[in-house]
């Protein structure tokens, strides 16, 4: 099923980015005992499969281990790329550095908030562990807030009637939320340690769900014991853990996620997957969402931006803006800034982006500027100067009536120059509303790189671009994995489409030559059989000693149905400019001809493809992977049985061989070669 919702995401990878309402949302609440010491450890495997497996909107994580909180981090940055993380860990006023808590989004976080006590005069209240509180902009529907909290553990007289005052507070805190914003979704999850059934854990349930806030417990289960249990610490099977959604959010299903229950499993998984994990279970929800009130706002995103050429050139810089939202906006008395020198206005009279539609900001006469982008899904924008940017670091700001929308920071020396520290503070707490919003492992990371030129430190030239996933949205997670450098521009038109999983990239090796003689004459070919244009720039070739090329650059783009071809010559590592459709690339480092196995990584070190060889015989040979005469499409398995003998065709498809026919051929002088496909 999986690899059917695959393809078919893939074929619309270069179909026009829609505007989708979201109907639904899913939201999982985990108690991760602690979570895992690091990424090698038997839980965090269990943590990462059944996390992924759930593939939630929203996650809220209980017990983070307080030693290691980012350990979160790591888990985002390897499977939930795209997401916002919300963490709290060892901040001073820190309830309980033990055991941390965490909200991670696939949606952008716009507020984010914990309480540690609330004041009751003359009484101060303390909560055993920090209440969390993010609001989450969920595209074009209301917006969604969500409440997180881990009440104290125990059954005795003290402990009872602590986990009531923190019901008690949350209660009254969500109460106030929802008669200030009514229009928002509201759903509180958490570890409450607090199971009505069982009896002997005092009041909370009750004092959380009692109130105008209209809060509702769940009847969540897993599907096939029916047991509503969370807890699994024997002799005592509990229900401590919950999601209280308020009436905006109409249940659509649930369940208690366990591996020890006789459901069928995943691929991946064991019984024991659920117990290696945790002592607690998931609980997983998927909400529709009610008709919107307040939803229809716009989302303006800077989307490209081109603003570091020389002056001769500052007519071809642009700024390229999006509105990912569900209204239409004026974008007059908008302005763009780096924060140094004065907004530039980039609009003085109506400028109407329509959803779905792209802004264009360049240098040109304002009297010519477009007033709605209605026609062909361009507002042409144009202001009288230069688009004034610094191409080693800086930042740029898009300003609604002085208030910061959407930016960008770039760095390309890993260090600010000291007069530009105040501006990196001031948009590091617009966009990761620092210090809360845990995005990066360091405070001062930056959230996007240009390119520089060899040896220099100062961008050259090409369009810093926003990704979009594989559902055609642009990403707004403020990291560095939200952007791209590349030469292709798009202006005013859809960017590149970025898988944010982690499946490969599918890029194939597809032909091996082995000159007889000439070492220049060796070539490697590659094929992009993606939707998606990839930069090939940091993968590499390598032998079976581990020694082979690596493209040591940033800007090596292989577009859709592309061929590359790496030719081994006495030159450095060059990439060269396409040239009748061929990304060619030149290195001094070469396969053995005597045997060897040929692997193709990725930027991470990934295994894509390999192809072994195994005598010298195979000098003189041309071996390509088999084209599926029906197809027209390369067979995409790692086995030799899927290469055959042929002429050299660097970056061209090879000749078809029907199923058990034979291709005839001459290699030199003398030899006659009969293959026959089986």
């Amino acid at each position: 099923m999986k690899k059917l919702i695959f393809s078919l995401i893939g074929l619309l990878c270069f179909t026009v980015s829609p505007i989708f309402a979201t109907t639904n949302l899913s939201i999982v609440t985990f108690n991760t005992m602690r979570f895992a010491k690091d990424i090698d450890d038997e839980q965090y495997d269990a943590l990462a499969r059944i996390t992924r497996y759930l593939d939630a909107d929203i996650y809220c994580f209980q017990e983070i281990r307080g030693g290691n909180p980012d350990i979160i981090l790591q888990l985002r940055d390897q499977y939930f790329k795209n997401y916002s993380v919300f963490l709290v860990g060892n901040y001073p006023g820190d309830k309980d550095t033990f055991h941390n808590q965490a909200i991670m989004s696939r949606y952008p976080i716009i507020e984010a908030q914990f309480y540690s006590n609330i004041y009751y005069n003359p009484f101060i209240l303390d909560f055993t562990r920090e209440l969390l509180y993010v609001l989450i902009d969920v595209p074009c529907a209301d917006k969604t807030a969500v409440f997180s909290s881990h009440f104290k553990q125990g059954t005795d007289t003290l402990e009872k009637e602590q986990r009531e005052k923190e019901a008690t507070m949350t209660r009254d805190i969500i109460t106030n939320y929802c008669a200030e914003f009514p229009n928002n979704q509201i759903v509180m999850c958490g570890d409450l340690n607090t199971d009505d059934d069982a009896g002997g854990y005092g009041n909370a349930i009750t004092i959380l769900t009692n109130s105008s806030a209209n809060l509702r417990v769940l009847n969540t289960v897993d599907p096939c014991s029916g047991y509503d249990t969370t807890w699994m610490n024997a002799p005592y099977y509990r229900r401590f853990d919950y999601q209280f959604p308020n009436p905006r959010l109409v249940v659509s299903s649930g369940m208690v996620f366990r591996t020890d229950t006789g459901c069928p499993l995943p691929d991946g998984f064991s019984t024991a997957t659920s117990t290696n994990a945790s002592d607690h279970f998931p609980v997983w929800q998927n909400y529709i969402l009610s008709p919107a009130f307040a939803t229809n706002h716009a989302r303006i995103l800077v989307t490209e931006m081109d603003v570091w050429r020389s002056s001769t050139h500052a007519e071809d810089e642009f700024i390229e803006l999006y509105n990912a939202g569900c209204i239409a906006e004026n974008l007059q008395n908008w302005a763009v800034s780096d924060i140094d020198g004065d907004p530039q206005i980039i609009a003085t009279n109506t400028a109407i982006i329509q959803p779905g539609d792209y802004a264009v900001i360049s240098k040109g006469n304002p009297a010519n500027s477009d007033i709605n982008s209605i026609d062909d899904g361009i507002l042409n924008l144009y202001i009288t100067d230069n688009l004034d940017f610094t191409s080693t670091d800086d930042q740029l700001e898009l300003l609604k009536q002085g208030q910061p929308v959407d930016g960008v920071i770039w760095n390309n020396g890993g260090t600010m120059a000291s007069g530009n520290a105040s501006d990196f503070d001031s948009m590091a707490e617009f966009m990761w509303k620092y210090p809360l919003l845990r995005n990066n492992y360091a405070s001062n990371e930056y959230n996007a790189r240009t390119v520089k030129v060899t040896g220099k430190n100062y961008a050259a030239g090409e369009s810093l671009s926003r990704w979009r996933d594989e559902n055609g949205n642009y990403v707004d997670s403020n990291r560095k994995v939200d952007w791209y450098v590349t030469n292709i521009f798009t202006k005013g038109a859809d960017n590149f489409v970025k898988s944010f999983t982690d499946n490969p990239a599918e890029i194939l090796l597809t032909e091996v030559f082995l000159a007889e003689n000439d070492l220049s004459e060796h070539f490697i070919e590659l094929y992009n059989a993606d939707c998606r244009p990839i930069d090939i720039g940091n993968f590499s070739l390598t032998n079976s000693q581990g020694i082979g090329p690596v493209f040591s650059t940033t800007n090596a783009w292989l577009l859709p149905n592309q061929f590359s071809v790496i030719y081994f010559t006495n030159q450095t590592t060059e990439i060269c400019a396409a040239k009748k459709g061929v990304l060619t690339i030149l290195s001094s480092e070469q396969p053995d001809p005597a045997a060897d196995i040929i692997t193709l990584r990725d930027d991470s070190g990934r295994i894509i493809n390999s192809f072994s060889y195994n005598d010298s015989s195979q000098t003189g040979i041309s071996w390509n992977r088999y084209l599926n005469d029906l197809t027209a499409e390369f067979e995409n398995t790692d086995s030799n049985d899927n290469w055959i003998p042929g002429i050299p065709t660097p970056g061209a498809f090879p000749e078809t061989i029907p199923e058990g026919g034979t291709l005839l051929f001459v290699i030199g002088y003398w030899l006659l070669v009969v293959w026959q496909r089986r």
